[in-house]
């Protein structure tokens, strides 16, 4: 029951391990206290269960405008179930997103978008909101070079200067996928 990824969401530590995801105390990264004074306020501890149909154990978590969530069998979004009230342990959801399931890479995450390697490690997909389906959808940023991952990627960086996602792979080399959603490549 170890934390495996961590981040920082909504001034709270994050960890992510198994099929939980536990987040500190607003504002204070020391404290996973789930009451104060026995009492549970918007600013305690959260701690979530990642319930689907199958046991899923978080590969990765990353902070954006909602916390994202990759697990072996699919990536789910972590937020406010009431947009007006504060993050707390009364006060949140967690929605499937899509069913690509991801491997335990960090992702990388590029402007609004969350690049992450898929589970089976030979495709990276790209995880973005499309406001004409009102949904997050994960097309796959390598259909147009499948080979090139084919034995499996081990490691991702994003360099923003120059626009490229730098994965190495299982034999060793280095691959760069330019990537610039404004202009389509």
């Amino acid at each position: 029951d170890y934390p495996s990824s961590v981040t920082f969401f909504r001034e709270r530590l994050t960890w992510g391990g198994n099929n939980r995801i536990w987040m500190s105390k607003a504002g204070d990264f020391e404290s996973f206290e789930d009451k104060d004074y026995n009492e549970v306020l918007p600013e305690c501890a959260i701690t979530v269960i990642v319930a689907s149909d199958q046991v899923d154990n978080v590969q990765w978590v990353a902070s954006g405008d909602s916390l994202f969530v990759g697990t072996e069998g699919g990536e789910f979004t972590v937020s406010e179930s009431n947009s007006g009230e504060p993050l707390g342990p009364a006060n949140i959801k967690l929605q499937p997103q899509t069913s690509k399931g991801s491997i335990s890479i960090q992702p990388a995450k590029v402007a609004d978008s969350t690049l992450f390697v898929q589970r089976s490690g030979k495709k990276v997909h790209e995880l973005v909101y499309d406001f004409n389906s009102d949904a997050f959808v994960v097309p796959d940023v390598t259909v147009l070079a499948e080979h090139i991952a084919r034995p499996g990627i081990v490691g991702i960086a994003w360099e923003d200067d120059r626009c490229i996602l730098w994965s190495v792979r299982k034999d060793g080399v280095l691959l760069g996928f330019t990537y610039d959603r404004q202009q389509e490549v």
